[in-house]
């Protein structure tokens, strides 16, 4: 029932006058009449340690976000995990001096993780990136039943906490079918109190703890046009070769991909910057006649084109969020020394001796075929 934790001193002597040779204090002196003082110093644990918030955050804050192209983007893209554990006497009390500079310790907790792969790839082959565990190191989807160590020093009023971060880590050529994960428990695994309570135990794990991860790319759509004013798009989309259900309720674009329309805020990925070109590559000369604007909605970038000088040959270089990105040959640049085989392009023709509305890239119902490359005079593959 002892309120507290630390250290508490027992020292055990006779007190001179009461003690058990008294009758010995006229010819022995004290040293050899007294019992010998002894002393034993006892540690007190908390009694109880409880998981007592556990939360599950996404980049996109929503229940499904885009797998990560590189580590350096962690901090744009990621499921970020925390857990917080509160320290208890046998009277509920809350431990204030469980810290680093009193009688606090590391507490060590285990996340479990329920986890549908719908790819066709192995978990011990798909690369995740993880950051702030006991062992980073590990990192496939096989592992993702982690371990974090929250300090001493994040102790305070009897409760720390601590967080760390994980995506997949996709290859730029190679498109992964949807993963959803649940986060189930969180365990306390040091063994600091008596009693020690999961997330399970108190309640705090839920089934709102998940997220599906989606593999995205861009595809633009090229224009040929007789207004001086008109539009493209550049759609959003997700692949699943699978035909799971985390797709059901998107349509089908091109073969295995689908229109991400969930996707309607820039923070879950977005088109940084255009550049219009007379020619494939970055170091072709800018038309700044041209001006170029889009905006977002539902999974589909509205691409408005103003060409007040009749400008009839142009390349509208695309610098986009680089986990967008899809090509069977090239990795993602957007760097001076790179072309459309490295980034999105949309090619874009005018012609001013076209009568009625004009000839240009319309939208077309059903499915399409993925169109892989093509040909432009220069002969660099252009990736759509």
């Amino acid at each position: 029932n002892y309120d507290d934790i630390g250290e508490i001193n027992i020292s055990i002597h006779e007190i001179n006058g009461s003690e058990f040779a008294k009758v010995d204090e006229d010819d022995t002196n004290d040293s050899q009449r007294l019992i010998e003082e002894n002393w034993s110093v006892v540690r007190v644990l908390p009694y109880e340690a409880n998981v007592t918030e556990l939360n599950f955050t996404t980049s996109t804050q929503q229940h499904w976000l885009y797998m990560l192209k590189k580590a350096e983007q962690m901090s744009e893209m990621n499921i970020t995990t925390s857990v917080q554990v509160g320290v208890f006497s046998k009277k509920g009390t809350p431990l204030e001096d469980f810290n680093s500079s009193c009688y606090g310790s590391d507490v060590d907790v285990k996340f479990f993780y329920s986890v549908d792969n719908t790819s066709d790839e192995d978990e011990n082959d798909i690369s995740v990136k993880y950051v702030g565990t006991n062992d980073d190191s590990a990192a496939t989807l096989a592992d993702i039943n982690k371990t974090i160590t929250i300090p001493a020093a994040n102790f305070s009023a009897g409760k720390g906490s601590a967080s760390y971060a994980f995506d997949i880590n996709r290859s730029y050529n190679t498109p992964l079918a949807p993963v959803w994960l649940q986060v189930e428990d969180a365990q306390i695994a040091s063994n600091i109190a008596k009693l020690r309570h999961s997330a399970q135990d108190t309640g705090v794990v839920s089934g709102d703890l998940n997220a599906t991860l989606y593999y995205a790319r861009v595809k633009p759509f090229d224009i040929t046009t007789s207004k001086q004013n008109d539009s493209t798009k550049t759609d959003i989309l997700v692949f699943d070769d699978q035909n799971s259900s985390y797709t059901q309720n998107l349509q089908e674009i091109l073969v295995d991909w689908f229109s991400m329309t969930p996707h309607t805020s820039e923070e879950e990925g977005k088109i940084l910057q255009t550049v219009v070109k007379n020619g494939v590559s970055m170091q072709d000369s800018n038309i700044t006649s041209i001006s170029v604007s889009s905006t977002l909605e539902a999974g589909e970038y509205n691409i408005s084109i103003a060409n007040p000088d009749r400008v009839e040959s142009a390349y509208i270089h695309l610098d986009i969020s680089p986990w967008l990105w899809f090509s069977y040959d090239y990795d993602y640049s957007f760097a001076s020394s790179s072309d459309c085989a490295n980034h999105p392009c949309i090619r874009y023709l005018y012609f001013s001796n076209v009568s009625g509305g004009g000839i240009r890239s319309g939208n077309v119902k059903g499915v399409r075929f993925e169109t892989n490359v093509s040909k432009n005079p220069r002969g660099v593959k252009v990736f759509r």
